[in-house]
């Protein structure tokens, strides 16, 4: 039976210590990491600028897979279906497809016990500025590319940090024609 685990990184491999998320206003400049502006609430800022930047500069994403903090117990997760014959892919907000292509094999490497596969073709930052894919924001262009492997798998899993993801893919699921369903773990 094949089966591949997609893998979100932000809050989910990794904690990046110096890549950040700025929401600008008229007024202020808020400077957010990844896991605080997952849970940030938009409710009142008005004529907001999102600036992602340092998720599209490559030696910033570089520099994330050496000096980022692991979040161990999620590779433990990881490991347990790596051990029982999952495929690995990555599924990223994250820009610069090619750096974290060059990068995320060695940090698995580096902290998951046993033995994976990992296809460079499996990898998708779907934040990439040079890359177009299907969806109008990162969570539908993430539900798309899972989608697409439900034909050619029989199971297909994403662990992920982000509850909008995992209520989108609950959607999907609920749909009366969906035949195959995506599993969603969120971390």
């Amino acid at each position: 039976m094949k089966k591949i685990l997609f893998l979100d990184i932000d809050n989910t491999l990794l904690v990046t210590k110096d890549m950040f998320i700025y929401i600008i206003t008229k007024t202020d400049k808020i400077k957010l990491n990844t896991a605080e502006y997952a849970n940030f609430s938009f409710n009142n800022l008005k004529n907001i600028v999102i600036d992602y930047s340092d998720f599209d500069n490559p030696s910033k994403i570089e520099n994330s897979f050496y000096n980022s903090e692991p979040l161990y117990d999620n590779l433990k997760i990881i490991d347990k279906y790596v051990k029982n014959g999952w495929e690995l892919g990555i599924l990223t907000a994250r820009g610069e497809e090619k750096i974290i292509k060059k990068n995320i094999i060695n940090f698995l490497k580096r902290h998951l016990k046993n033995d994976f596969k990992l296809n460079k073709s499996n990898i998708y930052a779907v934040g990439d500025r040079e890359l177009e894919y299907y969806g109008n924001d990162v969570y539908y262009k993430k539900l798309f590319i899972l989608r697409k492997y439900l034909k050619s798998y029989e199971k297909v899993c994403l662990i992920d940090d982000s509850k909008k993801i995992g209520n989108l893919i609950n959607k999907y699921n609920n749909i009366g024609t969906t035949i195959k369903k995506i599993d969603f773990i969120n971390v």
